[in-house]
């Protein structure tokens, strides 16, 4: 939930298993994160002060024994937002990092980006705006109910606005492997995903430019009871640019994230975790996640 991550593709967490052959798993995830990062150290201004609302509709079939593809249609919607307070409570709580939130006004919003005097990206706001549109194609290597291990392959449509902020305007791919393993009440997960990303035409003559990204990702799941699990994830994004010397755009992510999911069919479960940024500095303060996944 990183604003200018929006426009470069990505990998989400799944398991290894391939949805088998007819089948179709449906699946929707809403995030919505507060973030506030500024910085100005001339000749680069970083301002990001707002709120993100990310919604996404994802379906994936099985194509042949062992192998399923995935669309996915995210709608995104940035505004001003209501949360100051709660993250300004949140972090004192904690004992976490202000982010110099003190130097801004609450309620204000903008999120753009300059460099030598030049803005290369802002993000538009109060409107849903289309996202870029993944596809993914994900091969089991090896696997069964109690461990798996699969590669994957993803191709991002700019489909998006480049000019609102919602798209770089490049083709974006990604590859990666994707693994877990499954005893008694315990389930682990594990993904190690490598990301390259196009520029937008903003970005020319500017002197910034986009790097290649690596993500490993991490988590667990603990079944409580038949219906009830608890959840947590831990995942490191690398920098995706180092050109503009200001550490609110320029650092990784360690994004930490706790949950839980309930069934609530045979074949369909709920899930809530929340979000935080260990670093606190390129990433969201705050985000909570929301998804429903059924299989038909």
């Amino acid at each position: 939930m990183q604003p200018l991550a929006w426009s470069l593709g990505d990998l989400r967490p799944r398991r290894a298993l391939a949805t088998p052959r007819g089948a179709y798993d449906v699946s929707f995830a809403s995030c919505y994160a507060s973030i506030f990062r500024f910085d100005e150290r001339k000749p680069s201004k970083v301002v990001i002060d707002g709120e993100l609302w990310r919604n996404a509709l994802s379906l994936r079939t099985g194509v042949i024994p062992g192998a399923d593809v995935e669309f996915e249609l995210p709608i995104l919607y940035a505004s001003s937002g209501v949360l100051d307070g709660f993250i300004d409570f949140w972090h004192d709580f904690f004992g976490l990092p202000a982010g110099r939130r003190e130097l801004r006004p609450e309620g204000e919003y903008e999120m753009s980006v300059q460099s030598n005097g030049k803005e290369i990206w802002s993000l538009e706001s109060d409107g849903p705006m289309l996202g870029d549109v993944p596809v993914t194609w994900t091969q089991e290597l090896v696997g069964d109910e109690t461990q798996a291990l699969a590669w994957r392959a993803m191709l991002e449509l700019p489909t998006g606005s480049e000019n609102r902020g919602a798209s770089n305007g490049e083709l974006d791919w990604g590859v990666g492997l994707v693994g877990e393993r499954n005893f008694e009440r315990w389930s682990f997960f594990g993904a190690l995903d490598h990301l390259h990303a196009g520029e937008p035409s903003s970005f020319d003559n500017s002197g910034v430019h986009l790097r290649d990204r690596f993500e490993v990702a991490l988590g667990g799941e603990y079944r409580w009871d038949d219906r009830t699990s608890l959840l947590t994830s831990l995942e490191w994004t690398s920098p995706f640019t180092r050109d503009l010397g200001l550490k609110v755009i320029n650092r990784e992510i360690v994004d930490f994230g706790v949950g839980a999911a309930w069934d609530v069919g045979e074949l369909s479960r709920i899930s809530v975790s929340f979000h935080e940024d260990l670093v606190s500095n390129t990433g969201a303060d705050f985000a909570v996640l929301v998804g429903w996944t059924t299989r038909f």
